[in-house]
């Protein structure tokens, strides 16, 4: 089961009925239907995470077995809002490729040209999560954990869609999934009013209708993850004093528990294994003082509290916090919001391919409808599922192993080195055509049903077992996915008549595939790992 559903929320601590804002408990269901009232005068953070989490339900509370320590319970959070910014980061990805960025469409997806540029704008939110996502890896080696990459598979069973900030699904964009996206990064529940400072007139105008929409597609109330990195903020204070950047309510967690210097004796060899911003990560180098104002594109090399405080306030700010930052992810998605519902009330073309929600593999019935179940699209689906695994297999391993190991030293070449890693996860993996993104752009334009009809979508599906932590059964899971890819690679070719595939991608498959993916699976096969 997912981390994030085995979490259970506590009642916050009484308030004040003069520091409460919005509707009591009982009339929760009726105001999550309706827009948000909105306000010009300044809030604070701390009276913006008291109707947070007033509106989720108290504070997030791990599971008793994984609670035997501050620093078990921070990276059981820490985990869960991994989950989260994975989860996210493939919801926009795939949200990016339904859109139509040629002029040339295939017959079979008539859709007008991107021309304001969406795509781009979608695929750098997503790059944006992929930071806050290697940031949360960073803050999980920082405590001494492992890296965490892994997440539920979508859509949630029903009895879990609770759990998710909204219950997650892959879809195209419309003004429904906009909508979830500007509820579910908004720096305010609904039950509270949202500083419009910076927001321009026409984002304060379609505010209301963006809150109205995500609010009845995801069907019940938006949880906002906010609340989680604030626990784990507190946890890193030194005590029960609120500091900036972020100056929480010392009522709601004055019975949270601390990390503590002494339970983070191997700060200096975690920062070995973090990510960096000058490793090839599209980031910026976090800012000194930690606190100081910053670009959002931050990898941060965290080799103290206060440092990953600073990290917890910055990731908050941009897409999940009390905050309106210029370049927020709120923002930006209601700019996105409402040029679409323009386009949709004028009547205009709108450039979004006809790709299916909950495209899948699988056999599971309440996802029928996106099944692939073309013979051909089938195994072009697969080979994405094979890649995208390679890639979070690769980004766990670049994770648990230093710049010096693993070079070129006999029967290894060094292709499994932690540079080269990285050079083929971002370079091959994500970019090239016969990557992630290649990949789902060509999966949109192929029909999804075996009679021809529909078009397909990147599935982006997990294992259906977690993926393992310890470093040593990722390295042996990853030789897997390469197995499984070589499988299908060999499929493709083989087809024949109608079916057989162009000589491009013949040469394709051949050359940026099978004979690279040969010599780095004899290369990861020798890697040393430590425990």
């Amino acid at each position: 089961m997912e981390k994030i559903c085995q979490l259970s929320w506590g009642p916050p601590a009484t308030l004040d009925a003069a520091e409460t804002w919005g509707a009591a408990p009982g009339e929760q269901a009726a105001a999550f239907a309706v827009a948000p009232p909105t306000r010009k005068k300044k809030i604070s953070d701390a009276d913006v995470m008291r109707r947070m989490i007033k509106a989720t339900g108290g504070l997030p509370n791990v599971p008793a077995e994984f609670a035997g320590s501050a620093v078990a319970e921070a990276e059981f959070l820490l985990q869960v809002a991994s989950e989260v910014e994975h989860g996210l980061l493939v919801l926009y990805l795939y949200a990016a490729y339904s859109t139509n960025d040629t002029q040339t469409t295939p017959p079979s997806t008539p859709a007008p040209f991107d021309a304001e540029g969406w795509q781009t704008r979608l695929l750098n939110i997503a790059i944006q999560e992929m930071d806050h996502l290697l940031n949360v890896q960073n803050m999980l080696l920082a405590v001494g954990k492992k890296p965490y990459f892994g997440r539920g598979n979508f859509p949630p069973l029903p009895d879990r869609a609770k759990f998710y900030p909204f219950p997650f699904q892959f879809e195209p964009l419309s003004q429904i999934s906009l909508g979830k996206y500007v509820s579910a990064e908004s720096p305010d529940p609904v039950l509270g009013m949202i500083d419009q400072s910076k927001l321009t007139e026409d984002q304060k105008t379609w505010l209301p209708r963006a809150v109205a929409s995500g609010k009845a597609g995801a069907m019940q109330s938006i949880n906002h993850v906010g609340v989680i990195y604030a626990k784990l903020y507190w946890m890193l204070q030194d005590d029960g004093t609120p500091v900036l950047p972020w100056l929480l309510p010392k009522e709601q967690f004055e019975k949270v528990r601390h990390v503590t210097d002494i339970d983070l004796p191997n700060l200096s060899t975690s920062i070995l294994l973090q990510g960096k911003f000058d490793e090839g990560f599209q980031g910026d180098e976090g800012p000194e003082p930690p606190d100081a104002e910053s670009e959002h594109r931050v990898i941060w090399t965290l080799d103290s509290r206060a440092k990953m405080r600073a990290a917890i306030a910055q990731i908050a700010e941009q897409g999940e916090g009390t905050k309106i930052a210029s370049d927020s992810h709120f923002v930006s998605f209601l700019q996105l919001f409402g040029e679409f519902v323009t386009k949709v009330d004028a009547g205009s073309p709108i450039p979004v391919l006809p790709v299916p929600t909950h495209p899948n593999t699988a056999n599971d019935p309440a996802t029928e409808g996106g099944r692939i179940t073309h013979p051909v699209t089938l195994l072009w689906a697969r080979l994405f599922n094979a890649r995208y695994r390679i890639l979070i297999a690769e980004l766990a391993l670049i994770m648990s192993e230093s710049v010096k190991e693993n070079l070129a030293d006999g029967a290894a070449t060094g292709l499994a080195s932690r540079p080269r890693l990285i050079g083929d996860a971002i370079s091959r993996e994500m970019r090239q055509p016969f990557g992630i993104r290649g990949l789902a752009k060509r999966l949109t334009a192929m029909p999804l049903k075996a009679d021809g009809s529909g078009n397909a979508g990147a599935p982006f599906e997990m294992p259906a077992a977690p993926l393992p932590t310890e470093p040593t059964a990722i390295r042996d899971l990853l030789l897997t996915f390469f197995d499984e890819s070589k499988l299908i690679v060999d499929d493709l070719l083989a087809l024949t008549g109608s079916d057989a595939l162009p000589q491009h991608d013949r040469d394709g498959l051949t050359n940026a595939l099978i004979a690279k993916d040969k010599p780095m699976r004899s290369d990861v096969a020798l890697m040393k790992l430590s425990p």
